[in-house]
């Protein structure tokens, strides 16, 4: 069974005001978690700003299924132009009209939840790229998604699929 932690929390804010949260819940990989981990996980999970002090009452480690479903793995496919003039002297009718099924089928990936970032270098040269990160349950599923990319299928794009994981990501 996994873990989690229920507690009460009052914060503060530096500016004056405060808010206050009973029977908060949190899914946690050990076995404890200290008073001071909560409250940052809280300040940084609600994007507080300007907290004074944060409170932590009545903690209580239970057994609890984890409510937050796991993440899936993430991939990262990089796109090249199978034709550099695409780039430096504008595209063919028939480019541009894959490259606009291009942006159709990431557009889709992204309002259902499976693309997390696209997008391309600015510069229109021999260096030019695009990169789309994205979750799949696994490379056979990774591997569709860039295949099916209409880019990919109409050859106005090579792909390469790579396994990934963001690191970082500014608040």
């Amino acid at each position: 069974m996994d873990k989690r932690v229920k507690f009460d929390f009052e914060i503060d804010f530096s500016n004056g005001g405060g808010i206050q949260g009973q029977d908060f819940r949190l899914d946690i990989d050990a076995d404890d978690i200290s008073d001071e981990e909560l409250a940052e996980y809280i300040v940084r999970d609600m994007r507080l700003l300007m907290v004074g002090e944060v409170r932590i009452l009545n903690k209580q480690i239970i057994e609890e299924k984890h409510k937050r479903p796991e993440s899936k793995p993430q991939w990262l496919y990089h796109l090249v132009p199978a034709r550099l003039g695409m780039v430096t002297e504008g595209p063919t009718p028939e480019e541009a009209e894959t490259v606009s099924r291009h942006s159709a089928y990431l557009q889709d990936l992204t309002e259902k939840g499976v693309m997390i970032l696209m997008g391309r270098t600015q510069n229109n040269d021999e260096n030019t790229f695009g990169i789309a990160i994205f979750e799949a349950e696994d490379e056979p599923a990774a591997q569709r998604i860039m295949e099916n990319d209409p880019a990919v299928i109409g050859g106005v794009m090579t792909a390469t699929l790579y396994p990934y994981k963001g690191a970082l990501m500014r608040k």
